[in-house]
């Protein structure tokens, strides 16, 4: 692909980008809604860049179809399946309701469950909002979804949402032709030389890595298999640590910037 044309696919894509979040924005009836959506649909994506640099048998069919699949469960299909089939708001199963400890009715598959006409307790009820298909799921395979408290329920779907693109994408690659192997040798191989000090000595150990690709399997957690994960040295202790500390500072500050507003309020 030339640059001009990776510029113009580019282009194309920001523009996609920005009219599916149009769509998506316009779906919304909150901010919480909103969060929610921002928090799942990276996953899809996400789990496919993992598995990529740690999978050898991941494939492009199995990525394409994973992305999409896993695109249309945690994503589209929650606020447009309703719409594109409005029996759904009123299917009884979907607009089950159960008591809270205050005996207050909950919705559990949608968002919210309503009179079809306000104020007439003799109509139908109708589910609105969001439809969490990842709740149907479990309760298809056999989880008694009703019986879960409220923040089990809300645990589970970020749990589908995260485990269903891996699980689409193991399975879709393990029915369908694996890459060649040449190929993935040089990517892993090249994957696995260090960066040179300069960028003759980088040069060179990208050639020796070009005639011997498998010259770092010894490094390889699981040998002779086609997961990709290495054994950790001290650079990868050092940085894990590191990054833990980051991680923990910055949540630290936060919960003293609540703590200090919360004070001030």
């Amino acid at each position: 692909m030339t640059e001009d044309r990776a510029v113009f696919v580019g282009r194309c894509a920001i523009g996609l980008v920005l009219i599916v979040g149009i769509l998506a924005a316009t779906m919304m009836n909150s901010v919480f809604s909103a969060l929610m959506l921002v928090q799942t649909v990276a996953v899809p994506l996400g789990a496919t860049v993992m598995l990529m640099f740690f999978w050898r048998r991941l494939t492009v069919v199995a990525t394409w179809t994973g992305i999409l699949v896993a695109t249309v469960i945690n994503i589209v299909g929650p606020f447009a399946l309703p719409n594109v089939i409005p029996g759904l708001r009123e299917h009884p199963m979907l607009v089950t309701r159960v008591e809270d400890a205050a005996g207050k009715p909950q919705p559990i598959y949608f968002e919210s469950v309503v009179r079809a006409r306000a104020g007439d307790t003799t109509s139908a009820l109708e589910g609105r909002g969001r439809l969490h298909l990842e709740l149907v799921l479990l309760k298809c395979v056999g989880f008694e979804v009703e019986k879960m408290s409220a923040s089990n329920r809300f645990a589970a779907r970020f749990f589908v949402d995260a485990a269903l693109p891996f699980l689409l994408l193991i399975a879709f690659s393990l029915i369908t032709r694996p890459p060649p192997k040449a190929r993935l040798d040089q990517f892993f191989g090249r994957m696995k030389t260090p960066v040179g000090a300069t960028p003759l000595l980088e040069a060179a150990a990208i050639e020796e890595t070009r005639l011997n690709p498998h010259r770092f399997d010894h490094t390889k957690l699981f040998p002779n298999s086609a997961w990709e994960f290495g054994k950790w040295d001290r650079v990868d202790a050092v940085g894990f640590i590191v990054c833990c500390a980051v991680s923990l500072s910055i949540i630290g500050l936060f919960w003293w910037l609540l703590r200090l507003a919360g004070a001030g309020a």
